[in-house]
């Protein structure tokens, strides 16, 4: 049995968009616009790997021009999709798309992809689940459950007694309303990684005082989904 959830008969319809499917075309763009929110930095080069269905049918679906577009802030009803790969050359930024048929453990629509900016390299494991909605389940290692539907902020930081308090006590400053919280460790490494998703929006000056605790190593601020960037 699916464990996803569809709210409205518009989640299994499929959103506004531009065809001609809403997991292949629409979702792609969304796990594109989730991981130009994840670099939130100036985009230079991105090698990206379609799997299974995004592999298999993504070219007659427009798979690969849905997830550049997306990288490029494009929402998923612009016109412009269809010559998201012109765009992407216009604006010399480097890329490479594989399809990789070997059998591997991903579900249907699944697309790794591997994004750098002058300060970061990251990668990005996302896969569409219909509908047009998506879910982020890696970033650079880590298991994640990102929906893009809420701000979402993870802190990486030492196993040390009371530094999660710290943290809270940082977020109640900002009366920011916690949805989830949850803390993976990835395999031996002494860093975990705190995941919060939020109702209301996070202020990126918030990044600073956090980043200012002791133990803190890095933290990243995913913001909604915007379906539109200017």
């Amino acid at each position: 049995m699916s464990n996803y959830r569809f709210d409205s008969i518009l989640d299994i319809i499929g959103p506004e968009m531009i065809g001609p499917s809403s997991s292949h075309t629409a979702g792609a763009v969304r796990i594109g616009l989730a991981c130009k929110s994840i670099l939130n930095d100036k985009l230079l080069s991105v090698r990206i790997r379609l799997y299974n269905s995004f592999a298999e049918t993504g070219s007659g679906h427009g798979t690969r021009k849905a997830l550049l577009a997306g990288l490029m802030g494009f929402s998923k009803a612009d016109k412009r999709i269809k010559n998201a790969e012109q765009i992407f050359k216009l604006k010399k930024i480097k890329y490479s798309i594989e399809k990789i048929y070997k059998p591997n453990n991903y579900p249907p629509n699944t697309a790794v992809i591997n994004m750098s900016s002058k300060k970061w390299d990251i990668e990005v494991i996302g896969e569409s689940i219909g509908g047009g909605l998506i879910r982020i389940k890696e970033i650079d290692g880590f298991a994640v459950n990102i929906t893009g539907d809420n701000e979402t902020l993870i802190i990486t930081h030492k196993d040390r007694i009371g530094i999660l308090s710290e943290i809270l006590n940082v977020l109640s400053l900002y009366k920011l309303n916690i949805v989830t919280i949850n803390s993976v460790r990835h395999n031996k490494l002494d860093d975990i990684k705190t995941i919060i998703t939020f109702d209301n929006f996070i202020n990126p000056r918030m990044r600073s005082i956090l980043t200012s605790i002791q133990d803190v190593v890095r933290t990243r601020i995913i913001h909604k989904i915007q379906e539109k960037w200017q």
